[in-house]
């Protein structure tokens, strides 16, 4: 079990606690330079700016500690060019000295059929795909047979297709592992593909925590909608009786639907501009202004729309996120 107590990530920040999901993947959420790989860093006993205790099965590390049985695959991953994919991977057991041969290969063999390297063993990084050399990298971190292993970003440089099929290979990988993983993203699509559990910080700041669905439908703030959303959420203040005055008011884009589909005395009805039309295929993303201000709808819909024209959008009061003054 990890655990972080009275942990503030910057001097002067408010402190706050956290209790990992125990033999789950754990997702870090947030934007550029929120403090992702500054928590991340903390958690392997690596320089960073965050103060607070760690506890692992109960038991205490200090900042500095480089004892404690975490492992850490960074973003700008690293293999030993000169040496095999099987001497990447086993090189944290050689480094420890007390296994022998026969178990090393055994080990070794074990981590390249889990990742799907069996055949690769004998080759160098340099003739593996990026995906394949990433494998080796993470082949490497649970060779050390780590209790927690933390992925700072760790497919943020591979193309869009590879980074899927990687975490779907993560998921299960984490299915048939007795590790906590702690996976840093700044993508909710991520928080949402493989996470059992989301922390969402920016600006060096705790904002929530929670399961991905209980975060993206209970969120504390705008901005924890936002980061929970992509595109971001649409914000407003109601002029209709729905909701008091002091509040603010959200709808995300994927729950804006053209007017003629909706109930109008059960749903909130906006007029809109469209400035901007994108079609990716299954959904069609209408970027526009309602009083002024830019919005998104995200829509599945086929419908014919036109730039410059006005048309009614809307979403079910149920749908719409509430907020006090922020």
């Amino acid at each position: 079990m990890l655990e972080i107590i009275n942990a503030a990530l910057r001097p002067s920040g408010e402190n706050f606690n956290h209790r990992f999901f125990e033999g789950g993947i754990n997702v870090i959420l947030g934007s550029n330079d929120s403090g992702k790989t500054n928590l991340c860093r903390f958690l392997t006993g690596l320089s960073s700016t965050v103060s607070g205790k760690i506890l692992i099965d109960g038991q205490s590390y200090s900042k500095k500690s480089k004892s404690r049985p975490v492992s850490f695959v960074v973003q700008d991953f690293v293999n030993y060019p000169l040496w095999t994919v099987e001497e990447n991977i086993n090189s944290p057991l050689r480094a420890q000295g007390n296994f022998t041969k026969t178990q090393i290969s055994a080990r070794t063999y074990e981590l390249g059929e889990l990742l799907g390297l069996t055949n690769y063993l004998k080759r160098h990084p340099s003739e593996l795909s990026g995906g394949q050399q990433q494998r080796v990298a993470l082949g490497r971190a649970l060779a050390k047979n780590a209790k927690i292993m933390v992925l700072d970003e760790p497919f943020v440089n591979l193309d869009y297709k590879l980074r899927e099929s990687l975490r779907i290979e993560l998921k299960s990988l984490a299915a048939n592992l007795d590790t906590t993983i702690v996976y840093s993203t700044m993508d909710p699509k991520e928080a949402f593909a493989i996470a059992d559990d989301v922390l969402l910080i920016d600006d060096y700041s705790f904002i929530q925590s929670g399961s991905p669905l209980e975060v993206y439908s209970r969120p504390v703030s705008i901005l924890a909608a936002d980061l929970m959303s992509d595109p971001r959420v649409n914000v407003f203040r109601s002029k209709q009786t729905l909701i008091e005055p002091s509040q603010m008011l959200a709808v995300r884009p994927e729950h804006l639907r053209p007017a003629e589909s909706l109930s109008k005395s059960d749903s909130l009805i906006f007029e809109l501009r469209i400035e901007h039309l994108e079609n990716a295929g299954s959904e069609t993303f209408v970027q526009g202004r309602v009083d002024g201000n830019e919005w998104i709808m995200k829509t599945e819909e086929k419908i014919t729309l036109r730039i410059g024209e006005n048309i009614e959008v809307g979403a079910p009061k149920t749908e719409i996120l509430k907020f006090g003054l922020q």
